[in-house]
């Protein structure tokens, strides 16, 4: 392993460059940090690694910054109906839009998403005349743990997109991170990405206090695989996974979301301790919860629907839609 920046956080080695992932050992892939291979005969599964060992190109090892960025659990949580299992229920929240398996017997380990980092503007009609910096925060990601009440230390990483004005002029950023709660976002200041790259995550549980991240932009080739520690009192339980567009906290409030135009994740699935599969519309003896965010007004602001077992569309309260799934 090697040191970075930060004591809590490792990143794994490059590999040689005659490195084969497709014929390596488990041990192999484990040591260069690479994804898991997968554990089930899924061929979509096993298509899905394959595009994620070959598109990783240009191995980064990670220094990371600081931030005041918060990507909480689920807030303020109101399903509408409690369903046993396999029918997603409809819930709403104000800061979550998405998809969230929820676990009642066995753990879930592994969480992995691809999608298109979308592209951001500031919301239809504001003023930004003014000389005063105004900002609008949102995020994409995977997670393990963040959607049931048994475990409060979510697990997780994505991709942020803000939206800022000030004196006429809009500006714009755009980066990869991680997190594990009760910390804030940790970017990933060496790792650049683009709107309309896509963008790979797999979180993978090592054990109760220990976290890999695998983070891969398939568009450039570049990508970064590293092993964090758990903050101090924080600990891995397995109670949830999910794909979520966020209306990210800054600053001890949620923010409003940004535009955001049309992007797609090509991949939402988990995996549990007994190597089973899961995606949101197979949860088999799990829940799926199809999240629609909400604003002050309770009214909805990011409403997502799910087609298919790994598909969702998102659709903003201006009409832009974020397209989940494939």
């Amino acid at each position: 392993m090697i040191p970075t920046n930060r004591p809590d956080v490792q990143a794994y080695p490059p590999p040689p460059a005659d490195f084969g992932p497709l014929t390596a050992t488990a041990e192999q892939l484990q040591h260069y940090g690479f994804p898991p291979r997968p554990s089930s005969d899924d061929p979509k599964a096993m298509a899905l690694w394959q595009q994620m060992v070959e598109g990783l190109h240009n191995r980064i090892i990670p220094k990371f910054g600081t931030s005041n960025h918060y990507h909480m659990p689920v807030r303020d949580l109101q399903l509408s109906a409690w369903a046993e299992t396999n029918a997603p229920q409809h819930a709403t929240s104000t800061n979550w839009s998405g998809q969230a398996i929820v676990q009642n017997t066995v753990p879930l380990i592994q969480a992995l998403g691809v999608w298109t980092v979308p592209s951001v503007l500031p919301p239809q009609g504001v003023n930004c005349s003014g000389s005063a910096e105004q900002g609008w925060f949102s995020s994409d990601w995977v997670g393990l743990d963040g959607a049931d009440n048994r475990s409060n230390d979510l697990v997780q990483a994505g991709t942020e997109g803000d939206a800022f004005c000030a004196n006429g002029r809009d500006s714009f950023d755009y980066h990869p991170w991680w997190e594990w709660i009760p910390q804030p976002e940790t970017p990933i200041i060496n790792f650049f990405i683009l709107p309309g790259d896509a963008f790979a995550t797999e979180v993978v549980a090592i054990d109760a206090t220990h976290a890999q991240f695998v983070m891969i932009d398939l568009t450039s080739g570049d990508g970064a695989s590293f092993r964090v520690t758990a903050p101090s009192g924080a600990q891995f339980v397995g109670v949830s996974a999910e794909w979520i567009h966020e209306a990210t906290t800054v600053n001890g409030k949620v923010s409003v979301l940004p535009q955001y135009g049309a992007m797609s994740f090509t991949a939402m699935d988990a995996e549990d301790t007994g190597q089973k599969t899961y995606t949101p519309g197979a949860p088999s003896n799990a829940v799926d919860l199809n999240i629609t965010l909400v604003d002050a007004s309770n009214k909805p602001a990011s409403i997502p629907h799910l087609l298919g077992n790994d598909t969702q569309w998102v659709f903003s309260a201006s009409g832009n839609k974020t397209l989940f799934g494939q």
